[in-house]
């Protein structure tokens, strides 16, 4: 028995760093979401009407960046019919087109009875570029996260933009929601 324990922490320590050796080389994904559609298209690559918000939120890692087709998009109405997929990974960037005011329009007027907007779980995301209005719920909650952004700071052209929500703008529950950014800061 000491015989086969001996062995047991070499293995795990050398199976440990080969497997920090392999996410330490995974790159970040960009998704460019090219339709303006609510349902489920995720393969996100390189042909056209591949990709839809619900399906980039769904596939989205940590350190990865979801983006508008301007040709597309802007300006550009997404109707979102149910909750959207939560972020909840971190560290994951949201940007529609710089402009004022946003072009990219989460649209939650035929959603269910109180849906929110976006939901950020996680650390470190961004959300920029986005007019998100007519939620049941809350336009965007932040829930027991840190260090989230939203809006662009020194740049009113990145400005996250909420109106008509049937509950609050942003909302930020939970003692861990420390240092959370919102809005333009100068």
């Amino acid at each position: 028995m000491q015989h086969s324990e001996s062995y047991r922490a070499p293995f795990t320590w050398l199976l440990g760093a080969a497997l920090a050796s392999i996410g330490s080389h995974a790159q970040a994904s960009v998704f460019v979401v090219d339709r303006n559609d609510d349902i489920l298209i995720a393969t996100c690559g390189a042909a056209p009407n591949d990709c839809t918000l619900r399906g980039a939120l769904s596939i989205a890692g940590a350190g990865d960046t979801i983006e508008f087709d301007a040709a597309v998009l802007a300006p550009a109405v997404i109707s979102i019919t149910s909750p959207l997929p939560p972020l909840n990974v971190g560290a994951v960037t949201i940007q529609g087109p710089l402009n004022d005011p946003p072009q990219v329009i989460l649209d939650g007027s035929g959603a269910l009875a109180g849906t929110d907007g976006l939901r950020l779980e996680s650390d470190n995301n961004v959300l920029l570029g986005l007019w998100i209005r007519n939620f049941p719920g809350d336009g965007v909650v932040i829930e027991e996260a840190a260090n989230n952004r939203l809006g662009q700071l020194c740049s009113p052209a990145g400005l996250l933009q909420q109106t008509g929500n049937g509950g609050w703008g942003i909302r930020i529950r939970g003692e861990a929601a420390d240092s959370n950014q919102i809005g333009n800061q100068r």
